[in-house]
This record gives structure tokens, sequence and C-alpha cells, in this order.
């Protein structure tokens, strides 16, 4: 199996197991409108790009109910978030790649006698 659909399953399975959790809490959001769930998947997204490192059960729960309504978030209102956040990563990747090799560049080379 290549990493393709090693992360598709992980995907699935992540996907399977946030539906179940919020199910088991009773579906807090199911009285919402459908337009007070996209107002709030957009503040929330605004807020885990400028903290992705955390866990937004927010978001994650406002996604489920979309989900379950058969509506997908609202990719189209946060475009600009999303660049930023493609640019941070594109830039720390480098950043990282950068750091890797000068870490390789910089062992001392001994001479063999």
């Amino acid at each position: 199996m290549g990493w393709p659909a090693v992360v598709e399953r992980w995907l699935a399975n992540q996907e399977k197991t946030q539906t179940e959790s919020y199910i088991k809490r009773g579906k807090p959001l199911a009285a919402a409108s459908t337009d007070e769930l996209m107002q709030a998947w957009i503040k929330e997204f605004r807020v885990w790009t400028q903290t992705p490192a955390h866990r937004h059960q927010a978001m994650t729960d406002v996604e489920v109910e979309l989900t379950i309504r058969g509506e997908a978030p609202p990719f189209d209102q946060v475009e600009t978030e999303w660049k930023n956040l493609r640019e941070r990563s594109v830039g720390q990747r480098r950043a990282q790649r950068r750091e890797a090799l000068k870490s390789i560049t910089t062992v001392p080379i001994v001479p063999m006698s």
C-alpha cells in the first residue's frame, strides 16, 4: 500500500472517530441553522490558521455537523487564510531543509591517516 492510500485510510479513520465522538456527546450543534454553522466554521478556521498545532474541537464539531447535513465547509470564504497557511507551511519546510543542510555541511571532515 502506497503513502496516498495510507493517508486516505488515516483520514477516513479520523473522520469516523470524530463523528462517533460528536454523536456520543449528543450532537451539540444539531439545533444550529446551517448558516450559523457556516459562520462558526469560518470563525473557527481563522482561529485554527493562527494556532494550527492546537486541537480545535469546535471546528471539528462544526465540520461533522455540516457533513451529517450533506454540506461542505465554506472554503471559498477563507481563501486568504488558506493561502497564508500554505505560504507559512512552505516557508517552514524550507527553513527545516536549510537547517538540515547546515548540520550536514558543518560536520568536520577528519582526514584519514
